[in-house]
Order: structure tokens, then sequence, then C-alpha cells
């Protein structure tokens, strides 16, 4: 499109100009052209693209919606005075009251439940390991306890007549059930018994000793295995003490290696603990003389 000297002119804006004078001067409502559009495959395309993109790499927020303007409304003075005080619990104060505490105090602790009704740290990874323990070996000897029954009843009733296919069926699947729960059971509580001794016993010297090493392990060991060889006598129980140390020496090796490269030690946990008791019995303070200063 050219003008009347000859020289080109922008079609685009040749449209806008006569739409802005004719709405101008006649209130006719125009339309431009309507621009180029992409064809409908190229739209499914680059839809089914872009849902994809935000699918597996945009990332989704979640945010709740805000309602009212409390907080628009409040000034800096308010806000500071809502504000939640910022309390700096220095190594040198959780040293010092580690200091003071006792080993009994820490036992006492330990057995202690929280405010919420639930149990300490301690106590917790203790009821862990034991039920996982005892699951495990459960299923472990049940299958083990299954073969060895069928066996058994095979051996059994190899010429014993059935009235009935169903009956000797019937019969088979009980012995097969009924001896891999038995034998699944005996060793599963036995299991879960022996960790929960071994591993409450290691807790306890942890705790009393606030600090996580081989030793605890070594002689939850010989405890262990001393009091479970009680009713063989002197001699047995000695026996199972000295059993029961190597293998507690082993495991506990591997306990602080674990805990040691996770970062995850008695003596951690247990500073975290102190340091947020702390922080919260300052923290109390704080709001409780500031209550006072405001009502007063």
């Amino acid at each position: 499109m050219v003008d009347q000297k000859g020289q080109p002119v922008n079609e685009i804006g040749f449209q806008q100009a006569m739409l802005h004078s004719c709405l101008w001067k006649k209130q006719v409502k125009l339309k431009l052209a309507p621009p180029k559009e992409r064809p409908v495959a190229n739209q499914n395309l680059w839809y089914t693209v872009y849902c994809c993109a935000k699918q597996f790499f945009l990332p989704t927020i979640h945010a709740q919606e805000f309602e009212g303007n409390a907080d628009i409304q409040l000034t800096t003075v308010e806000r500071l005075e809502n504000a939640r005080p910022q309390v700096l619990i220095t190594p040198e104060e959780v040293k010092e009251y580690l200091k003071q505490e006792s080993g009994i105090e820490r036992l006492k602790e330990m057995f202690t439940k929280k405010s919420d009704s639930e149990h300490s740290d301690d106590v917790d990874v203790i009821i862990q390991l034991t039920r996982n323990s005892g699951f495990a070996v459960f299923l472990l000897t049940s299958l083990l306890g299954g073969n060895a029954a069928r066996e058994r009843f095979v051996e059994k009733n190899k010429h014993k007549v059935y009235a009935t296919r169903f009956q000797a069926f019937r019969a088979y699947n009980d012995a097969i059930v009924f001896g891999s729960l038995r034998f699944g059971l005996k060793w599963g509580i036995k299991s879960a018994f022996f960790t929960g001794l071994f591993m409450t016993t290691a807790q306890m010297i942890s705790v009393y000793r606030n600090k996580s090493s081989f030793v605890e392990y070594t002689a939850a060991g010989a405890i262990t295995c001393a009091l479970l060889r009680m009713t063989v006598g002197l001699r047995g129980m000695f026996a199972g003490a000295v059993i029961g140390s190597a293998l507690g020496l082993v495991g506990g090796g591997c306990f602080c290696a674990i805990m040691y490269a996770t970062d995850n030690t008695q003596q951690q946990r247990h500073y975290s603990t102190i340091e947020q008791m702390l922080r919260a019995n300052r923290e109390s303070q704080q709001l409780s003389s500031r209550e006072t200063v405001t009502s007063g």
C-alpha cells in the first residue's frame, strides 16, 4: 500500500488511524482485520508442550488466599510489639547447664513423657527397633516354620488315608499355616524381647554417660545374654556374658559408625534438646515480662 506520493504506508498503522477517526467523528464501531492466527495444529502442539513443562518442570506453589487486611492496618510499632522475641543461646550457657545436671536426672527425663503425652526420643528409638526386629524375624522364621511343618506333615501322614480329597488338603493347609505361625511367633517374640532388653540397657548407659561409644553396647550385650542364660546356672551366665560382649562389641561398632557418620550421637541429641529447652524458657520469661510491663 502506497500513498499519493508513492511512498509505502504501514497497513496496520493506517487501519488504526482510520478507526480512531471514524470513532471520533461518526461514533461508528469498526473492527480491525483479525491478526494472523496460528493453525489449530500448532496451537494444540504448543498447548501440549506447555502442559508437559508445567507438570514436570515448573514449580507448583500452594498458597492460602489472603483473608482480611488486619496485618496491613497494623503499624510498625504494633508489629514490633506483637513480634516473637528472638532469643540467642550461647554454647557457654548450654555447657554450664550440662555441667550442673547429673546422670540420674537424664535417666528420669528419658522415661518422663512430654507435655503432649509422647515418649522421649530415646524411648521412641527403643520402641521402633524392638517392633521392627520382632516383625522382621517373624516373617523370616514363619517361612522356615512353614517348610518344616510341610515336611513333618508329609512324613507323619504318608500312610494315612483320608475320606475325601478336600479333607486331605484341609489338613495339609492347616498344618502348614499353624506350624508357620507357631514358629514365627515363638522366635519373633524372643527377638523382640532380646532387642528391647539390649537397646534399653545400651540407651540407659549412653544417657547416663551422655556419650555414644561401643562401651555401652558391649556392656548391654553381656548383661542381656547373661540374663537370658540365667536358667542354666553361673557357668551358662558367664558364657553368655562373654558371647554377648563380643557380639555387642561388633554391633556397637557398627551403631557408633552410623551415628557419627549421620551426626546423631547421644551428646549431639542431648545438646540440641537442652538448647531448645533454654530457648523456650527464655522466650516465655521475656513474654511474661513484656505482659507485666504492658499491664502496668
